[in-house]
């Protein structure tokens, strides 16, 4: 909205919270989510870093966008990047709302037990034979 009000000329209410796209402002960092349960992955980047959660098997990925852009290489085990981590968890954290909530106990992410992976058949137009 913010964006949309901006290119048309229109004011941008104070209690809109957020800043428009086509601004010089810039937000401090993104929280997306992606897929709800057993599907969901939740991700905080800030200008350098990405920080991405899968709830399921509590499972964590950092990448360093500047040296990494297409992120190839986790850095959430390196010891050298400990407080990275810890400060997009707790980031992370603090944007969860709602079914999120349950997968925190005391101030710390812990998702759900791990499953098995169940392949399933390919439907999509992938899996076509044909003229190609």
């Amino acid at each position: 909205m913010p964006t949309l009000l901006d290119l048309c000329g229109v004011p941008i209410p104070e209690t809109v919270e957020r800043y428009s796209l086509a601004s010089d402002q810039r937000r401090d960092h993104l929280y997306c989510e992606h897929h709800e349960d057993e599907k969901a992955t939740r991700m905080i980047r800030s200008e350098q870093y990405k920080l991405i959660w899968y709830p399921t098997g509590n499972c964590v990925q950092l990448f360093d966008l500047e040296k990494d852009p297409q992120e190839m290489y986790d850095l959430s085990e390196f010891p050298k990047y400990a407080d990275v981590r810890g400060r997009l968890t707790d980031l992370l954290i603090q944007n969860l709302y709602g079914r999120d909530l349950e997968w925190v106990k005391d101030g710390r992410l812990v998702g759900e037990p791990d499953k098995a992976f169940e392949s399933s058949p390919n439907r999509g137009l992938a899996n076509q034979r044909g003229w190609r």
